[in-house]
């Protein structure tokens, strides 16, 4: 069994999840992240985190699986109040390969598909087959209504 965190809040921006810092910049087919996260819950006992960070030169964010063991990735644990742990994470210059990047997945997954033609049924279809596959509803569902 593993267990994935989702790490996502950075120091003074958990109000505002638009707001992410951490940084990711391409090299090749290799991907450098750099940044920290907050309250990452039960991330001291995840195998691997779910890092959002924003790509270098782009809007938006994108998501990265990152194992908890790789260079780069410090790990500080506390207690909640609630007896469950969370963690702040460090990520310095830790490297991925492009394989990491989640929505380069997803667009494998949507390519060749001519999604504007398909009917309201095939659409329906398609947004659970991709869920059903793993990738979030609302991520699914930008794509899918372009």
């Amino acid at each position: 069994e593993r267990l994935i965190g989702f790490a996502h809040g950075e120091k003074n921006e958990l109000s505002n999840p638009k707001s992410i810092k951490t940084v990711a910049r391409k090299f090749g087919s290799r991907y450098q992240l750099s940044g920290e996260k907050y309250m990452v819950l039960d991330g001291r006992s995840a195998d691997t985190f779910i890092v959002s960070a924003t790509l270098e030169g782009e809007a938006g964010y994108s998501l990265f699986l990152v194992h908890a063991h790789t260079d780069g990735v410090l790990t500080t644990n506390y207690p909640l109040i609630n007896g469950a742990y969370a963690a702040d994470i460090k990520f310095s210059e830790v490297w991925v390969d492009e394989s990491a990047l989640l929505d380069a997945a997803f667009e494998r997954r949507l390519r060749g598909r001519d999604v504007a033609a398909l009917d309201d049924k095939a659409r329906a279809r398609l947004v659970r087959g991709l869920v059903g596959q793993g990738f979030s509803f609302g991520a699914v569902l930008r794509k899918v209504r372009k």
